[in-house]
């Protein structure tokens, strides 16, 4: 009808691609991905006879452990895996909330602040990078103290010192067998310098 008016909108390039775009159709695609997977599928099946082989001191998680453990035992782990846990994300960033962390964890035995105090000397050592966060938290635990066995009382710090002599002195001794060994050879050695 000529006295009709049609009001068109200019259709975009984007839409003119989109109209003459195929539809694709998805499930036959995935339909022929699973095919060709299937080609490289194999079934193995167990017999119920074949038992694999177990360790003896195999790790199990904390909520499988045996009840009959001793409780003292859990304690300890439970403690060395929390202070593992805070030492792997100590960074100048976290400290003072690791800091807290570790203050708030029950160490109340000799035991206990020598576990921490190893594993703390163990990660220090392992990670020199790290070296001034780690000096750092032994300042500030310097001052725990804790019961020992003959009704005294022992220090983060006192303990942590023991420790570095003891591994200090090993070091040395190590160094003393080594030179001691390189003259041994020197002596045992022929004198055929050349000059």
């Amino acid at each position: 009808d000529p006295g009709l008016q049609t009001f068109s909108r200019p259709i975009s390039t984007a839409q003119k691609h989109h109209q003459s775009m195929p539809q694709m159709n998805y499930s036959a695609n995935r339909r022929s991905l699973q095919g060709r997977d299937s080609k490289t599928n194999k079934d193995i099946s167990l017999s119920q006879n074949d038992k694999l082989h177990e360790a003896d001191n195999a790790w199990k998680p904390f909520y499988k452990q045996d009840a009959a453990s001793d409780q003292m035992d859990l304690d300890k782990e439970k403690l060395e895996r929390s202070v593992q846990g805070i030492l792997n994300k100590l960074t100048p960033q976290k400290f003072e909330t690791l800091l807290t962390q570790i203050k708030n964890l029950y160490i109340d035995t000799e035991e206990k602040l020598c576990t921490v105090t190893d594993l703390i000397f163990e990660k220090a050592v392992s990670e020199p990078k790290f070296s001034v966060p780690y000096a750092y938290l032994c300042r500030h635990l310097a001052m725990i103290k804790v019961p020992t066995k003959n009704e005294d009382y022992v220090n983060f710090r006192k303990v942590l010192l023991t420790k570095c002599q003891k591994e200090f002195e090993e070091g040395r001794g190590d160094e003393l067998k080594h030179e001691e060994r390189v003259k041994t050879l020197e002596d045992a050695a022929p004198e055929d310098k050349k000059e």
